[in-house]
């Protein structure tokens, strides 16, 4: 399971086993008030974005947890490379289409390589999202039916900052009545850095 399960944007509602039907999730507007517009270019259902760049690694983000949540670093957040963290480091981002793979790379502000070899893995594209889905069944105890679901998006905005959305969904019940499904949203922005492609 990913650990960026720490979501902020909580809802509640009752809701039926599994994972959570498409339109469904489509109708939480969650996209982050005051940041630029995401890209308005038309895509097709299974087309890709183009993310390959150089961008910021300290980012913004809708959580209104602690600053490791609230004010994100890229190669902290999602890969846990603490003790190279920076705010003035960046990163750069490779798309490898035939192994859906998105591959990273990461660099002070003197442009020093500081570490390489890291990836994304992605499951398919759709309407210009990389999009990388997983889920769990199981639970014990008070929860014997607990399930989860996780749907991470990664994407561009019109501003050609790296976006990041991811959707977590977890349901339970007690002894198989009383089904509840807790939702979490978390966006991620990353300012790009063309200029400092190595």
């Amino acid at each position: 399971m990913n650990t960026r399960w720490y979501l902020v944007s909580l809802l509640s509602v009752m809701a039926c086993a599994g994972k959570p039907p498409k339109d469904v999730e489509l109708q939480i507007n969650d996209y982050p008030t005051g940041w630029p517009p995401l890209n308005e270019k038309s895509f097709s259902d299974d087309e890709c974005p183009k993310l390959d760049g150089t961008y910021q690694s300290g980012g913004e983000s809708n959580s209104n947890l602690s600053d490791r949540f609230s004010k994100p670093i890229f190669e902290r957040n999602y890969f846990g490379l603490d003790k190279l963290a920076n705010r003035d480091n960046y990163f750069t981002i490779r798309a490898d289409f035939e192994d859906r793979r998105l591959h990273f790379e990461f660099f002070s502000s003197e442009n020093i390589l500081l570490a390489a070899g890291y990836f994304k893995q992605y499951d398919y594209c759709e309407s210009g999202w990389f999009v990388n889905e997983s889920s769990t069944d199981g639970g014990s105890g008070d929860n014997p039916t607990k399930s989860t679901f996780e749907k991470s998006q990664y994407g561009r905005g019109s501003d050609g900052s790296f976006l990041s959305r991811t959707y977590y969904q977890v349901e339970s019940s007690k002894f198989f009545i009383g089904r509840e499904s807790n939702i979490y949203v978390i966006w991620d922005r990353f300012e790009p850095l063309e200029e400092l492609i190595p």
